[in-house]
């Protein structure tokens, strides 16, 4: 297996830290960022785990456990898509106020495996940049754009064929 790699990617965001911080851990709607997906977590502390689930709950698309969290300004936190056999990787967001105003969103993603379909997608086109301007869109605009939020309906609709079986949310019992 090849070493483990890292990949950071920052944006600008005209808007403020806990803007940012209500975006990525908000439990209430789907997350245009985070493919959509509605976060599960009983407690936003470390050692508590947490599930990104289908808007309909029926599925989970990914999962881990809260490594690290100081609001509204670093979460960190172990990832795995559930329809892969990847090996988790970590997740940190820094928020951090911007000299210009505004603030500065820092992604990085660390153990990723490059020969991993995990590790392709992190720094690929739906990966960290992915992740950023999404949430830069979301905080500047209110909403995600039309295409984005057209392509998250399509995959609404077509969610139960799409999904494997084994991310059915019966499969991923969440404890704490």
């Amino acid at each position: 297996m090849s070493d483990a790699e890292r990949t950071v990617y920052s944006v600008h965001i005209d808007g403020t830290k806990e803007a940012v911080w209500h975006e990525l851990t908000r439990t209430d709607q789907p997350q245009a960022a985070l493919w959509n997906a509605v976060l599960h977590c009983a407690k936003l502390e470390p050692g508590s785990p947490y599930q990104m689930r289908t808007q309909d709950g029926r599925f989970v698309n990914a999962l881990g456990e809260i490594l690290a969290c100081d609001p509204p300004t670093l979460l960190k936190q172990s990832m795995r898509f559930t329809q892969l056999d990847d090996p988790f990787c970590t997740v940190t967001y820094e928020i951090a106020d911007a000299p210009q105003g505004g603030v500065e969103l820092t992604l990085t993603v660390d153990d990723l495996r490059p020969d991993t379909k995990t590790g392709k997608s992190w720094r690929g086109s739906g990966g960290a940049a992915f992740v950023c301007n999404t949430l830069k869109r979301v905080v500047e605009k209110g909403k995600a754009s039309f295409s984005l939020r057209a392509m998250y309906g399509v995959f609404g609709l077509l969610g139960p064929l799409a999904m494997p079986k084994r991310s059915r949310v019966e499969h991923w019992p969440m404890d704490g």
